[in-house]
């Protein structure tokens, strides 16, 4: 057996592809950051994070009800319903997406000045609109993978994004010279390719269609105002949080919130790859009252603990980080870097009751949960902001995730008996908080923060040993019934 398809077919192996993917993807973007902000400040970051908040609140709050409808019904589904199913999403999605696509494109030719009294160029706007149907239409896509288990496609979609993303952005930015709409062209750029993939490859499995199904059709509408409500509410955080920090301190504070939140998009990057990858386990084993649902422990431990040695470091080197990346730039953002570590720490614990939920067709009751959670956190968001700065976003950030995370535990227990999987989680958030008190009371020196450093990592390590070992003997019988399977092949 070729050893490329044996780890293509393996769990782990696919996690590892979602994880590599992911470190690819983070790779480009870092490495374009030192060359883009020779030219571009935080002014140009604020107005391209405002822009992209408008395309995430399209994005998440017009998905046609595929969030709650595929994970239950995409994966069993035939090949007919398959493409009827995808079809259905789409045209629902696109259409809905498009429909604010032209409201913007309106806003922009009518009312130039909306935005604060700020003039967003036409260039910026022209591709926003242009971002709003492809990205739903992809994240559409993307489910339908990760409820079949292909995550070597999002892995796929992944990649190329990025590639074009890094190329469409120097291009616009230094050839043509078109300055902050440089980043937003970019990202449109990124988005056509990656869409380009993954319709190729639901065409390649014969599951792409666009004939819309009346079937369908009436059970999206029906469970798109839950999902666009959750969506919604999703989307409007990000835009909220932008549009406030634009208000109370310009564009400036909002390209130093999307700066700070850049790290934590690219953790949540990673931990999008193995939540894709091991979605069908967990749903499966959640459906099993008798399983102590020990694949999502095995897979979700590994990924407190490098979150855990994320936040340690940020907390002690952000701003060496920063200054470099950013050209010193930026560097405002490093404090928070950290604190939103913390933030994806709680945001990712509760995993087996998030599978229960899911695959008991609870769904609805969390995602309403979510709402109110989420109006709650708008409602707190501007006075935070107001005394707090970013430290408030984050504040409310831990909040909602904190209630959200026992909400969906308590609802688990109605279903069945719940394992509690967190441990590693919790005591990472404790030592990166640990860590930044230290780093601000004492303003260590380099080699006691290396020191620091390789301590809390080994101790956050410790806390997780069980998930190293499992994973050290999985790889080893993975090698293992490979080589028979090749000595049997070569027989």
């Amino acid at each position: 057996m070729n050893l490329l398809i044996a780890v293509r077919n393996h769990f782990a192996g696919r996690v590892a592809a979602m994880v590599i993917a992911t470190v690819f993807s983070t790779a480009i973007s870092v490495a374009l950051l030192p060359l883009a902000t020779r030219t571009l400040h935080a002014a140009d970051y604020g107005s391209y994070a405002l822009l992209m908040s408008m395309v995430t609140l399209v994005g998440t709050a017009m998905d046609g009800g595929a969030s709650l409808l595929l994970p239950a019904l995409y994966g069993p589904a035939s090949l007919q319903e398959r493409r009827a199913l995808f079809a259905t999403m789409m045209t629902v999605a696109a259409l809905g997406a498009g429909a604010f696509a032209l409201v913007l494109l309106g806003i922009a030719f009518y009312a130039p000045k909306a935005w604060f009294g700020l003039a967003i160029p036409l260039d910026s706007i022209l591709a926003t609109a242009a971002l709003m149907p492809m990205r739903t239409v992809t994240s559409i896509a993307v489910i339908t993978f990760s409820t079949t288990g292909r995550s070597g496609a999002i892995a796929l979609q992944m990649v190329v994004q990025s590639i074009f993303v890094f190329i469409a952005t120097l291009i616009a930015l230094f050839w043509l010279s078109l300055g902050g709409p440089s980043l937003i062209i970019g990202a449109a750029f990124g988005q056509l390719a990656a869409l380009a993939v993954c319709l190729g490859t639901l065409s390649y499995h014969g599951e792409l269609s666009v004939k819309p199904s009346r079937q369908w059709l009436r059970r999206s509408l029906r469970n798109a105002p839950t999902s666009a409500g959750a969506g919604f509410m999703d989307g409007a955080r990000g835009f909220a949080e932008n549009a406030f920090m634009t208000k109370l301190e310009g564009l400036h504070g909002a390209g130093i919130l999307a700066h700070a939140r850049l790290y934590y998009n690219f953790l949540m990057a990673l931990v999008s790859s193995v939540a894709h990858s091991v979605q069908v386990k967990s749903l499966a084993d959640a459906r099993d009252p008798a399983s102590p649902m020990n694949r999502t422990r095995s897979a979700w431990t590994p990924v407190h603990i490098a979150l855990g040695g994320a936040g340690i470091f940020f907390a002690l080197f952000a701003t060496n980080v920063v200054n470099i990346i950013s050209n010193g730039k930026l560097v405002e953002a490093a404090p928070y870097i950290p604190m939103f570590v913390v933030v994806a720490l709680i945001q990712i614990s509760e995993q087996p009751a998030s599978a229960i939920v899911f695959a008991s067709g609870k769904a609805g009751i969390a995602v309403r949960f979510r709402i109110v959670l989420t109006f709650c956190g708008l409602i707190a968001l501007f006075p935070m902001i107001s005394y707090l700065g970013i430290a408030g976003i984050v504040a409310v950030s831990l909040g909602e995730a904190v209630l959200y995370r026992l909400g969906l535990r308590l609802l688990a227990r109605t279903v069945r008996e719940v394992p509690f999987q967190d441990a590693v989680a919790y005591f990472a958030c404790l030592a990166t908080v640990a860590t930044m008190l230290w780093a601000n009371l004492t303003s260590p020196e380099l080699y006691e923060r290396i020191a620091w450093m390789i301590g809390g990592c080994f101790a956050v390590a410790l806390a997780g040993r069980r998930s190293i070992k499992e994973i050290f003997v999985e790889t080893y019988r993975f090698f293992e019934v490979w080589d028979k399977s090749r000595s049997r092949s070569t027989t």
